[in-house]
């Protein structure tokens, strides 16, 4: 007996690599895209935010919320985007999301290094969840200096690990 796909589902798929492929090559096979452009969201006159978080686009504290939210915006396309939300004098990486497409093309480690070199220059330490299985995020995490500070599943019982970075110092001769 075959499992039956739905055809629909299929295609979307074919459609994504082949996307991801054209990027690939278009790119010279780089692990970063070229041209990446940094955008506030609240400035996003476009509202290109859409493409990476539409599903917040009816929550009642969205106005508020792009304050905190960059995007990663390549040819006016939204590739992807991360969130903040401040906690006293702390953020929280409340979601950074690649769209699948664009996954695999260190879009995510390059937002987080905007975002990371941001709160160093405020001197501000980052607080984030991450699903304890979810092992690519957790090794991107650690690698820019976040360290697990929670593992207790009576404290997240849907499988959530804390980290947490403190703030780096600048070098004041680097520009």
């Amino acid at each position: 007996m075959r499992a039956s796909v739905a055809p629909g589902r299929t295609l979307a798929r074919l459609v994504q690599l082949a996307e991801r492929n054209r990027l690939w090559r278009q790119w010279g096979r780089r692990r970063i895209v070229p041209g990446l452009e940094l955008l506030r969201a609240d400035e996003d006159a476009h509202g290109l935010w859409r493409q990476v978080y539409g599903d917040f686009a009816t929550r009642r504290h969205l106005e508020r919320t792009l304050v905190h939210t960059w995007l990663a915006i390549h040819r006016r396309r939204a590739l992807g985007g991360v969130m903040l939300h401040p906690r006293g004098d702390d953020l929280l990486l409340h979601t950074m999301r690649v769209r699948r497409p664009y996954r695999g093309l260190g879009i995510g480690g390059w937002l987080l290094d905007q975002v990371l070199a941001e709160a160093d220059r405020a001197g501000q330490r980052i607080w984030l969840q991450v699903r304890h299985d979810n092992r690519p995020a957790i090794g991107l995490y650690t690698s820019r200096g976040f360290v697990i500070t929670r593992e207790d599943p009576a404290f997240f019982r849907d499988g959530h690990l804390a980290m947490r970075r403190e703030p780096r110092a600048i070098d004041e001769t680097t520009p």
